[in-house]
């Protein structure tokens, strides 16, 4: 019997990746970790932000040690979509997007 261990990038952070508490120039998202961790612990997680009017994603904060993050700085009125990866020694691993969410109060 041979027990083979595959050591690799995560898989995608579970989902949904919930968005809440939106006002015009704040949220806050939420996911859990991924099922995959790729054999190696997750070290921490990126986020990024995209209007959906543009096709550049911009990083929101890249060393985050939770689940849950507040995202500050938005644009009322302008509509986000919003992922997640997670990281391991092995590298950055699968997203996990959100569904677009408009920043109004």
């Amino acid at each position: 019997v041979f027990n083979v261990k595959v050591l690799d990038r995560p898989g995608p952070p579970e989902g949904p990746l919930v968005v809440s508490e939106v006002t015009s120039e704040k949220c806050v998202l939420s996911w859990l970790p991924p099922l995959d961790d790729g054999g190696a612990k997750i070290d921490h997680y990126v986020i990024e932000k995209r209007e959906t009017s543009r096709l550049a994603w911009t990083n929101v904060a890249s060393d985050v040690q939770v689940n849950k993050l507040k995202v500050t700085k938005l644009l009322k009125g302008n509509e986000y979509v919003f992922r997640v990866m997670a990281v391991n020694k092995y590298g950055v691993g699968e997203v996990l997007e959100s569904e677009p969410v408009i920043a109004a109060n």
